[in-house]
């Protein structure tokens, strides 16, 4: 072994040279400080050449421990008698080594106790200097010392963010001032585009408050019941055509078996590639026989690139862009330094949004070797997040052992980890079946495609709750979501306390977590609910009251996601109402009279409501039949409400002043009833086809003529 020198200072090169007989072996080198009690050892293989020697080299830096390296050479190979297999070189960097008392991330208490200490007893600074005079402070946390991270120059931090820097996670936090995506430029353009091709435009909300463009072709999802309808295959194709045209992409939402489609903004995709282990691996042989290190580097959006360099070429700040993207999606930028704060990982983390759920639609389906490797790859990752769920866990079990308020936190956190695990074994036990089957159909492979992508966003919500510095405030402070769905749910992804009304007349809220389960209330104002006894032994108030175990997920359909947990007046109400199929708008046709038998005739019973308008004026200020039948059937007791006022103002037939009268009324005079309705615009059609709803809500209407 021979060196090109004997002592080295820092931002030279060590290069070091090994000559053996023997070409293609591999020789095992191994380092340690000889003097000075630092502590330092590492070790390395290597393979010679075709002549048999090897050439390797290492720049030096602040980072590098300094002290008097003994290095030593082995192999096993038979035949191969070491003449000299040792030397020793001195390397002056003044810094990063054992013995600077600071326990940095290469230290611990067994390798370097002067700096960490013994176990239970580790030494740990009050504070360490930046490059910039400023002082972080340290604090010991489970063992570990952990010092907050040096700040970026203020000078290149864009206006609107501010940082700051923590001791007990190690990280430092950027957060921006929301800056939501303008709308499309060409929105009016698009809008009548949407109508022309059958849909219908609308401007949605997302959790941070920010509008963005969607062209959807079903009625909207009612909160009670989900969607409207589900979608064909041929359905979705058809959609994924007017999307092509419209220019934007095509959104597919999956409710367990359910598909529906719609042509949502382009969203800026502010996530970062996956380096994958093997692409690592290929990269660090290669640094190796450059005699280069593997450093990070990040780009224009923050995210990470492996390059070959020496300790002194990482990125020690972030581009301007990666604090842009974040702040589009109202994120917070999480920061790892290492001891010379080069930047070692960076992440915007945000609670994910609405439309992270989304999917696109699939051109080429997997094969069956494809799935099963997917199967196989979900295992690994199974493993992985019981081992974060038991470190979780011991985290909330020191929080509460302190009485801190972070304990809810991490309650949270381990609850979303083990929803999580359950999903996965969900998942697998699905592509089981599919393969099994024999069946790879584009309807399956959406189903388990939506399914992974909705635990990827339960991760996304899981690093938010761990590292953001808002969360706190998130878990305390009340949010008002008024009658957006998305927002809800994405507040009830991580148990935020939330007030939400679905419709005009119902308000629900969660209250916080308890015992582990998102509590959550609902109450319907009486003055819109039916009268008492249209459900037999169920009377106001109508209220309940939901304990829901596995809500890291969302809700995927209510009465799955969110009605099991449930129990009070208000349930049974819903479960009433969901019976009913609400009757579909058909082409109007002529039918005579006559064809109406007296068995056919309009009655209604308890139960039944008949909206109808008043100067083309109704509930919610809808106008006309398709308008107004779309409001009742996404809020039916926004229409009992509506009729139950009118009648008190107006009267029905016979002069009945409330829904009760109208129902006792009309059981009894069924023929005055329908002529009633007939002189008010409603048709024989609806008529005759409300007869086949014996109970619950009839949505049509009487237009006064």
């Amino acid at each position: 072994i021979s060196f090109d020198r004997a002592s080295y200072n820092i931002g030279d090169t060590v290069l070091m040279s090994i000559q053996t007989t023997v070409p293609n072996i591999f020789v095992d080198i191994d380092a340690s400080i000889a003097s000075g009690g630092k502590g330092y050892s590492g070790s390395t293989s290597l393979t010679t050449d075709t002549k048999g020697e090897i050439s390797y080299k290492f720049p030096v830096s602040s980072s590098t421990p300094d002290g008097i390296y003994k290095v030593n050479a082995k192999t096993n190979v038979p035949g191969c008698d070491a003449v000299s297999s040792s030397n020793s070189i001195t390397i002056n960097s003044g810094g990063g080594y054992c013995g600077d008392k600071l326990c940095n991330n290469k230290e611990s208490s067994n390798t370097c106790p002067t700096d960490c200490g013994d176990v239970g007893d580790g030494y740990c600074p009050s504070s360490k200097t930046c490059s910039d005079g400023k002082t972080m402070p340290c604090d010991k946390y489970l063992g570990t010392c952990h010092c907050a991270p040096c700040e970026f120059d203020p000078g290149r931090v864009p206006p609107g963010c501010t940082q700051s820097s923590d001791s007990s996670t190690a990280v430092l936090r950027v957060n921006c001032d929301l800056s939501c995506p303008p709308p499309p430029s060409d929105i009016s353009v698009l809008k009548q585009k949407c109508i022309d091709n059958g849909g219908n435009p609308t401007l949605k909300t997302t959790y941070n408050g920010c509008n963005y463009f969607d062209c959807n072709f079903a009625d909207e999802e009612n909160f009670y019941t989900g969607p409207d309808r589900c979608f064909t295959e041929k359905e979705l194709e058809e959609v994924n055509a007017k999307c092509t045209k419209l220019g934007l992409p095509i959104k597919i939402k999956v409710h367990g078996d359910c598909k529906i489609a719609s042509c949502t903004q382009k969203e800026e995709n502010t996530r970062c590639a996956v380096i994958l282990s093997s692409e690592r691996k290929s990269i660090e042989s290669e640094c190796k026989l450059q005699g280069l290190q593997l450093i990070k580097k990040f780009d224009e959006k923050g995210c990470q690139r492996l390059k070959c360099g020496t300790p002194d070429d990482c990125d020690k700040e972030l581009p301007e862009a990666a604090y842009n993207d974040c702040s589009l999606k109202g994120g917070e930028i999480i920061v790892k330094k290492d001891v010379n704060d080069c930047i070692t990982s960076t992440k915007c983390i945000t609670p994910s949004d609405e439309r992270d759920d989304a999917i696109g639609d699939i051109s080429v389906l997997p094969s069956k070797a494809e799935l099963t490797h997917v199967a196989l790859e979900l295992t690994e990752v199974s493993i992985e997040l019981e081992k974060l769920t038991e470190e979780a866990n011991k985290i909330k079990d020191y929080y509460g052992s302190t009485d801190s308020p972070k304990e809810e936190i991490w309650s949270r956190v381990v609850s979303a980890l083990q929803t999580m695990s359950k999903r996965i074994e969900e998942i697998q036990n699905d592509l089981r079946d599919i393969v099994d089957s024999d069946e790879i159909t584009k309807d399956n492979v959406l189903t388990v495609k939506a399914s992974l992508i909705g635990v990827s966003n339960a991760f996304d919500d899981v690093l938010y709750l761990m590292l953001s510095s808002k969360i706190e405030a998130d878990v305390r402070e009340e949010k008002e979501c008024e009658t957006a769905d998305e927002c809800f749910d994405r507040a009830f992804r991580i148990c935020q306390p939330t007030s939400f009304s679905p419709d005009q007349n119902t308000n629900v809220k969660i209250t916080g977590l308890e015992d582990g389960k998102c509590i959550l209330e609902a109450e319907l104002d009486e003055k819109a609910a039916p009268p008492e006894g249209t459900i037999p032994g169920v009377g106001p108030p109508y209220t309940m009251t939901c304990n829901v175990e596995d809500y890291a997920l969302g809700i995927d359909n209510p009465e799955t996601s969110i009605f099991p947990y449930c129990e009070g007046s208000m349930l049974e109400l819903v479960k009433y109402y969901k019976t009913q199929e609400s009757p579909k708008i058909q082409e109007q046709e002529q039918i005579d009279e006559e064809a109406i038998s007296e068995e056919q005739a309009y009655i209604p019973v308890t139960g039944q409501v008949i909206a109808y308008l008043e100067a083309n004026h109704g509930p919610r200020n809808c106008v006309g039949k398709l308008e107004c039948t779309k409001i009742c059937d996404k809020e039916p007791y926004t229409c009992i409400g509506y009729i139950d006022s009118w009648l008190r103002t107006n009267s029905g037939p016979g002069g009945v002043r409330s829904i009760a009268e109208l129902n006792n009324f009309c059981s009894s005079n069924k023929e005055i009833c329908k002529e009633w309705l007939l002189s008010r615009g409603i048709t024989l059609q609806e008529l005759q086809q409300s007869k086949s709803y014996s109970t619950g809500p009839i949505t049509g209407f009487a237009i006064r003529r």
